[in-house]
C-alpha cells in the first residue's frame, strides 16, 4: 500500500503483516534518493494494509489496516503510531 503518510510530498510504502503471517507491517519512507527502510508499525500486529488516503483532511495520508482474530478490526495509523481503531461485526 502506498501513500504520503508523513506529508513530505513523497510516496511511502507499507507492506507485510497479515493474519496468516506473523511478520510485522513495515514502512519504507520516500526520500529524494528513493525509498529508505523504516521500522515496523506499532500496534498493528496480525493486521494487513487495507487502504490509504487522507481520511481526516490534514493533507497527509493515513494507512488503514484490517485485522482481528475473533472480530474484524480496522486500525488507522500515520505509518508510525495508531490513530484509532474500531471493530466491525463479522455476522
Amino acid at each position: 500500500m502506498s501513500g504520503d503518510f508523513n506529508g513530505d510530498g513523497r510516496d511511502d510504502l507499507a507492506f507485510g503483516g497479515g493474519n496468516r503471517f506473523y511478520d510485522p507491517v513495515r514502512i519504507w519512507w520516500g526520500s529524494p534518493s528513493g525509498l529508505r527502510a523504516g521500522g515496523a508499525v506499532d500496534g498493528v500486529s496480525r493486521a494487513e494494509p487495507l487502504a490509504a488516503g487522507d481520511y481526516d483532511g490534514d493533507g497527509d495520508d493515513e494507512l488503514a489496516f484490517a485485522g482481528g482474530e475473533n472480530s474484524f478490526e480496522i486500525i488507522v495509523t500515520d505509518g508510525r503510531k495508531v490513530l484509532g481503531r474500531f471493530d466491525l461485526p463479522t455476522e
